[in-house]
């Protein structure tokens, strides 16, 4: 885009001055000369006019200090030099043509970095959203293992006390019978069957518990059954990292949380 201070007097003076030091006023070198201001079409046009400028003024006065010479060599020299302008108009569509399409590349890749850093911003949360699933999932884990744990123990206190209990309550009929039967010998047969039955009560209760402890384990079998699944569920997700970013990837996201942390702070 054209500024303002670039002015046709300007782009006159710089030619002339790259001329003073031996070296040809193209519009590259002009417009390094202006700080790289000014467009192509506006160089263009006015240095082909300081040319013109400078081509008219320089036959005025090489044909007023050489009327001697011979006209038709002037000619030629005229032609010669007029030749060398074309030659110098053509670099310069040239090079304007390549300055256009080094522009053109350069809007297409500042477009790409603009995709990219939009990508990467994708990414961030993609990896942000991941985090926080696994960190649910690692919280969730942990709550089911303490829990397996209080089952456990609570599952392992409970059988000890019912064969505790049942061993106690055995002893305690064995010796009551034991008792009955040293006591009362005469009644020996009916109190033998009431024992009996007793005993066989006792055995009933003993296989009710067993009954209550195996549907224990099976609660338990059945919340390890339930732990199983986040454990997958867990494995996948590390996966999931692990296949969309790499480890040095993962390092320098790190980097810049504790720095953005940092920052905050």
């Amino acid at each position: 885009m054209l500024k303002k201070d670039i002015t046709k007097q300007k782009i006159f003076d710089a030619a002339k001055i790259i001329a003073h030091m031996d070296k040809e006023p193209t519009i590259n070198n002009v417009r390094e000369f202006l700080a790289f201001t000014g467009s192509q079409t506006t160089l263009h046009k006015y240095l082909k006019e300081w040319k013109l400028k400078c081509f008219q003024t320089y036959e005025s006065t090489y044909v007023k200090s050489l009327e001697s010479k011979d006209i038709a060599k002037l000619q030629a020299e005229k032609q010669s030099l007029t030749a060398t302008i074309g030659k110098m108009e053509e670099h310069n569509k040239i090079v304007s043509s390549e300055f256009a399409k080094t522009e053109r590349k350069n809007v297409e890749l500042t477009q790409n970095l603009t995709q990219l850093a939009a990508q990467l911003s994708l990414l961030d949360a993609e990896i942000k959203d991941l985090k926080k699933d696994k960190e649910q999932a690692d919280n969730l884990y942990q709550e089911l293992k303490a829990e397996r744990e209080i089952l456990l123990g609570r599952l392992e206190r409970d059988k000890d006390q019912l064969i505790v209990s049942l061993r106690e309550e055995l002893s305690q009929t064995h010796q009551v019978n034991l008792q009955i039967v040293q006591d009362i010998s005469y009644r020996g047969h009916d109190l033998l069957m009431q024992e009996k039955v007793k005993v066989m009560n006792l055995e009933e209760k003993v296989r009710s518990l067993s009954d209550e402890l195996t549907k224990l384990h099976q609660e338990f079998n059945r919340a390890s059954r339930v732990v199983e699944p986040l454990k997958t569920q867990i494995k996948q997700l590390q996966k999931l990292i692990a296949k969309n970013l790499s480890i040095e990837q993962l390092k320098e996201y790190e980097k810049k949380q504790i720095l953005l942390d940092f920052a905050s702070n």
